[in-house]
């Protein structure tokens, strides 16, 4: 018997910009019976996609643009279903109405939260690469490319073919 699994044929192409805590159960969440039956799978999906957006822009406020949600940004659907959806996300709770300068969104519950965290733990990595980098110069003081022993002369000439060194 066989017991290999088939490869789907395609991948993602849009380029990760961080990860987000989700619970396993999701789609399973009580808050989403707040959706109406015929909008929830959607829902799921959009409610997703906008902490992915928020990620990818550094939405630090959670606030998406409403022509973001409507014209395909967060994902490829008709117009009136993302219409329908985002509404149904309002009532049950999950995105709350607002505008920005006159420009009409919505605030997604947990996407300021995610990009916090994404940005904790940039930093995070940050200060442990830079605190590894003083360790091991603290361990290694042999500098790949040690100071010059002699003061270069300017009348003395050079054969720069044997030169390897950082000029």
């Amino acid at each position: 018997m066989d017991n290999e699994l088939p490869v789907p044929a395609y991948k993602l192409t849009t380029p990760a910009a961080g990860w987000f805590k989700t619970p396993a159960a999701i789609g399973s969440d009580q808050v989403f019976l707040r959706v109406p039956d015929d909008l929830r799978l959607g829902a799921v999906g959009l409610f997703i996609s906008s902490l992915g957006w928020a990620l990818n822009h550094n939405a630090q406020n959670g606030w998406i643009p409403a022509p973001a949600v409507y014209f395909g940004q967060l994902t490829a659907a008709p117009r009136e279903q993302l219409e329908a959806t985002a509404e149904a996300l309002v009532v049950a709770g999950l995105w709350a109405k607002a505008s920005i300068d006159g420009l009409e969104g919505f605030v997604v519950a947990g996407a300021q939260q995610a990009v916090q965290e994404r940005f904790a733990r940039q930093q995070s990595a940050s200060r442990a690469g830079q605190s590894s980098q003083v360790v091991q110069a603290k361990k290694d003081p042999v500098n790949r490319f040690p100071p010059r022993t002699e003061k270069p002369n300017p009348d003395k000439p050079v054969d720069w073919s044997s030169v390897s060194e950082d000029l």
